[in-house]
């Protein structure tokens, strides 16, 4: 068993069954002091842009809310060493 393998959540292996090539995130963040900055057509398709660039790395962003003052997402991260955590190996 890997060091990986230890730190999976028994409510999240499921998801290392379905999609064991790669890692999905559940993404959540919030803008600075939770000012409403997101909440127009120039942010938006920004982030369109931004989604685009990550596909061409292999990277793939799902479903997403855009809200004003924060955003959800899934991201689909094709290489399973790659980690949001930082902790890399």
């Amino acid at each position: 068993m890997t060091v990986a393998d230890k730190r999976k959540k028994p409510r999240l292996s499921r998801l290392f069954s379905v999609y064991p090539e790669g890692a999905v995130f559940f993404i959540t963040f919030c803008t600075h002091e939770r000012r409403s900055l997101l909440a127009n057509d120039a942010i938006h398709r920004a982030f369109q842009g931004f989604c685009s660039q990550a596909l061409k790395r292999n990277i793939i962003v799902g479903r997403y809310v855009l809200m004003p003052n924060h955003l959800h997402l899934f991201v689909h991260l094709p290489n399973p060493t790659i980690s949001l955590s930082g902790s890399n190996p």
